[in-house]
């Protein structure tokens, strides 16, 4: 496209990407990336594994073959290699966790106009004392951290360090200090959060 030509596709992408959300936040919640991995490669396999029904089962997995999540020839799913990596539960960069907490907000961008009218925001759920969704949320971003983790390890030659002492202040979840008390056994962290 020049300069010239004017084009609606990036709006479109912004208005219908809650759609994109959606679909792939309901891929987490029924492990649909995970059956696949498993072997589950048709919509029938699919829907069996997952408890799901066929028609929602195939109409999800096309969902994701559109956001380029997947790959289908003769009827067989794959994923793809991002979603293989990172869609899968049990793999350590898994994302699906954080796809479902954003999804279970969702409700709350309802809001948004209305708090660019007046100018005043309900506070975030998040935010009140007691809130069970720190247990879900804290784990779900976890996973955010982990190719920064992996980079710093490898920056820091962590695996071969021996016996040290890590200090990781404003530890949150703890993901740096899990994983590289994973890869140098021999080494101690202090988290401060």
């Amino acid at each position: 496209m020049t300069d010239e030509e004017v084009s609606p596709a990036r709006i479109k992408q912004i208005a219908t990407g809650g759609w994109a959300a959606s679909i792939l936040a309901t891929a987490a919640i029924h492990s649909i990336c995970t059956h696949v991995e498993a072997g589950a490669d048709t919509p029938e396999s699919v829907s069996s594994r997952a408890g799901v029904s066929l028609r929602g089962a195939g109409t999800l997995l096309d969902g994701l073959v559109g956001l380029g999540l997947m790959t289908v020839s003769g009827g067989r799913y794959r994923n793809a290699p991002d979603a293989a990596e990172f869609l899968v539960e049990g793999k350590p960069g898994y994302m699906g966790g954080f796809a479902k907490v954003l999804f279970g907000q969702s409700p709350g961008r309802m809001k948004l106009p209305e708090a660019v009218r007046t100018g005043q925001a309900e506070a975030p759920e998040a935010e009140k004392p007691e809130n069970p969704l720190w247990e879900e949320l804290v784990p779900a971003i976890a996973a955010l951290s982990v190719p920064v983790v992996l980079a710093a390890a490898e920056t820091l030659k962590l695996a071969a360090a021996g016996p040290i002492s890590i200090l990781d202040v404003g530890g949150g979840s703890g993901v740096y200090s899990a994983i590289w008390l994973g890869m140098n056994p021999q080494a101690r962290a202090t988290q401060l959060d």
